[in-house]
């Protein structure tokens, strides 16, 4: 992953400090660089490793009083990719792959984050793409690589818990 964070649905008159704030209220993380424009952003830290926790632990957590987007950013400012500090291998983090391929998951907790609900559906296919309760509390949208993932996906977990709730999975390819 790339040392380099997107930060979205920032609250109207973010300041480095508030962001810097946020941070380190979640972890000790080693900023190199803010840069922030109308409602979003991006944050440069000084290791991947950092980056990659800030998306896991930050995401969907509230800065000045709204819930904000902490994503994987889509390139890297200076074009490279940071190997981290704990030896993790490199990988790039493009941006999601949308497809036609897609289910809508209804009844989710709100204890799930779109990070769960990716790492839950993985389990059978490939994921390209996903969120929870972005349009809807309490519902989810994944996509997949390929029609058979999709298909296996609804066929095996349709009905199954997650976090305490038994999700439905409607079909909603296009």
């Amino acid at each position: 992953m790339s040392n380099r964070v997107y930060l979205g649905r920032l609250p109207y008159g973010t300041r480095e400090d508030d962001v810097k704030k946020f941070f380190y209220t979640y972890g000790r993380f080693k900023i190199r660089e803010i840069i922030l424009k109308d409602g979003y952003g991006f944050v440069e830290f000084d290791y991947s490793d950092d980056a990659e926790d800030a998306v896991y632990e930050c995401n969907g957590k509230k800065m000045l009083g709204e819930r904000i987007l902490v994503e994987p950013a889509r390139g890297t400012s200076k074009g490279g990719y940071s190997s981290g500090r704990r030896g993790r291998a490199r990988d790039k983090y493009g941006p999601p792959l949308r497809t036609p391929w897609r289910m809508t998951v209804e009844n989710l907790s709100s204890r799930v984050s779109w990070q769960d609900l990716k790492d839950y559906c993985r389990q059978i296919g490939d994921v390209t793409y996903g969120d929870a309760h972005k349009q809807k509390q309490g519902e989810g949208v994944i996509e997949f690589a390929t029609k058979k993932d999709l298909k296996k996906a609804l066929r095996k977990l349709d009905g199954k818990e997650l976090k305490g709730k038994r999700i439905r999975l409607i079909d909603v390819s296009y």
